[in-house]
């Protein structure tokens, strides 16, 4: 059986079609989530059940960063002119997981402290009409 190591190197992130996330400056990296599920089950008064669904296609991406990071300064201007602007990922190492909005506004700012180390960047970004992948995306998302 053949086990393939995961490499941070083939980990992707784009910002307005610009790649950024330098390997080295990625701590917990990337994630993302729909911020509504897309079944919620129901059920009346008398137990009779059924199922909402949602097409609602927003999300929240978190990106942690190593304090140093380039790409700080970069969510930082976003954050502080409250600009749109397009956000991608891609986990290369399996090519089936992927996330992208053309339409992200950084939400969250991380919290600001020092201490011993230089400590971590965790930044939220509201994604609408993003596309969320788990088992294969298009080049073209990107």
């Amino acid at each position: 059986m053949t086990q393939v190591a995961y490499n941070p190197l083939k980990f992707l992130g784009t910002i307005n079609g610009s790649p950024v996330l330098d390997p080295a400056d990625i701590d917990e990296a990337f994630s993302a989530k729909y911020t509504v599920p897309a079944v919620k089950a129901t059920a009346g008064m008398y137990g009779k059940g059924g199922h909402e669904l949602s097409f609602n296609t927003n999300a929240e991406f978190m990106i942690t960063l190593k304090a140093k990071s380039p790409t700080n300064s970069i969510l930082s201007a976003l954050h502080s002119t409250r600009s749109r602007f397009s956000c991608g990922f891609v986990n290369r190492n399996t090519n089936r997981e992927a996330a992208f909005s053309r339409a992200c506004r950084v939400e969250e700012a991380p919290s600001v402290g020092g201490g011993v180390s230089a400590g971590d960047r965790a930044w939220k970004i509201s994604a609408l009409e993003a596309e969320i992948v788990h088992d294969g995306y298009r080049e073209e998302i990107l």
